[in-house]
């Protein structure tokens, strides 16, 4: 590593085709910072480090930044963050708290000019409190039992030696459960660990099912929204984890929704998934006029989700990241009789995911939408009309119909997959009744 000066006499120093100068940023509390710039290819991607780290650091952090291939590289900040821990535990100058002001990390659309340095700056920033988030706080007041045990998690963080730093999640690595608990009962890996999500309709059916599969066999932190607060308090009793909160939420109702991603946001500092599983289903013949029923799969189904959706949506452009998913159905891909106003509230949600999808695929936002055929839940008896749900409710007509862990092993499935890997429709139906 050489060392250079500017016309303005300012300390660079050049280093494989980097050069690097020291650099003050007001918005990160007026720190001075080593900015990287990668003058074979003119790009403007770099990472900052604190310049009190020893300069032969730079090197270490630029293995797991810049690209000489000419094109402008992302890197995930928890690599350049485990090199800081690796430097961290030689010189123990440094404590996890610390990391978040340490390693600054531009985002792509900050590297190809498209957006303001300092905005791009301050959302890095936000991603990077993954590594030494605070405990996340309860949104709504639910019995002790039932919550998460924070003092437990920071005494744990407080404690925390040098070894535990080479854990990413080590704020999040060793909830107090049992061993029982960790057991895994679908055969999926203990992933997702620390992200936050937000589940409709988890009262019961499909959505209590997913919560319990998420309980079970995930690390994610859960708010668990219904307009049935009793029955998801039963819910949450019945989980086999400490994680997850309850909280009141009529997502027809645009002020609560709001209030529920403002709580979310506010409390846990992101949203990462979201789970929609909120839904009305009534058979009835179109003749009769059952409009009290056909408004409420209207309002639930089209306005409530994408009430929530629409929420959401700013929040995960502006970290540029999210998963959406959500319940639709069969009957979305092919209409049924007797479920003629369902069917078009489901085709209107495979029309609109799909736009947002192909709108939002730059912000790195995922859309999977779960089609259930016949799903052994409460909904379809709900009907009051007794004519049309015996002479087309297929979950009567005596073969097997799926379970609601079936359709949560498909939404861990579709979770679980890599970033660039993304399951936009799951088609799930009985075996003995295919569309």
């Amino acid at each position: 590593m050489s060392q250079i000066r500017s016309q303005k006499n300012q300390e660079k120093y050049s280093h494989d085709g980097f050069i690097y100068v020291k650099d003050r940023i007001s918005s990160l509390g007026d720190k001075i910072f080593w900015r990287c710039d990668l003058l074979n290819h003119g790009c403007k991607g770099r990472i900052h480090t604190a310049s009190d780290i020893e300069r032969t650091f730079i090197k270490l952090v630029t293995e797991h930044t810049c690209s000489l291939t000419g094109n402008a590289a992302r890197v995930g900040v928890q690599k350049a963050v485990s090199a800081v821990r690796s430097r961290a535990r030689e010189s123990l100058d440094m404590v996890p708290s610390q990391i978040r002001a340490s390693v600054v990390e531009e985002l792509p659309e900050a590297i190809l000019g498209r957006m303001p340095n300092q905005n791009a700056l301050r959302k890095v920033v936000q991603r990077a409190r993954y590594i030494d988030r605070k405990p996340p706080k309860l949104i709504t007041k639910t019995s002790p039992k039932h919550r998460i045990d924070f003092q437990y998690l920071q005494q744990q963080a407080q404690n925390s030696s040098s070894a535990d730093v080479d854990n990413d999640n080590f704020v999040l690595s060793d909830f107090n459960v049992g061993a029982e608990e960790q057991v895994s009962i679908f055969g999926y890996p203990k992933s997702l660990s620390g992200n936050v999500c937000i589940i409709t309709g988890a009262s019961e059916g499909i959505g209590a099912s997913i919560a319990h599969a998420l309980a079970q066999e995930t690390g994610v932190f859960a708010v668990l929204a219904s307009r049935q607060l009793s029955l998801l308090e039963d819910t949450i009793k019945r989980l086999p984890t400490d994680r997850f909160i309850a909280t009141k939420c009529d997502i027809t109702k645009r002020t609560e929704v709001q209030e529920l991603v403002r709580q979310t946001i506010h409390r846990f500092g992101r949203i990462d998934i979201l789970i929609n599983c909120a839904g009305a289903m009534y058979y009835t013949m179109a003749y009769k006029g059952y409009t009290e029923e056909w408004h409420r799969q209207i309002e639930v189904n089209i306005h409530g989700t994408t009430n929530i959706i629409g929420e959401i949506i700013p929040h995960m452009v502006e970290h540029h990241s999210g998963h959406i998913l959500t319940i639709t159905s069969d009957a979305g891909k092919r209409a049924f009789p007797g479920l003629a106003v369902y069917s078009g509230t489901k085709f209107y949600l495979e029309g609109f995911i799909s736009a947002l999808r192909q709108e939002l695929v730059e912000y790195g936002i995922r859309f999977t939408n779960i089609q259930p055929g016949d799903v052994a839940t409460k909904l379809a008896s709900r009907s009051t009309d007794v004519e049309a749900r015996e002479k087309y409710d297929g979950s009567e007509a005596g073969h097997k119909i799926l379970s609601g862990d079936d359709i949560a092993r498909s939404v861990l499935f579709a979770l679980t997959q890599p970033q660039h890997a993304a399951i936009n429709e799951l088609l799930i139906e009985p075996q003995a009744a295919p569309i």
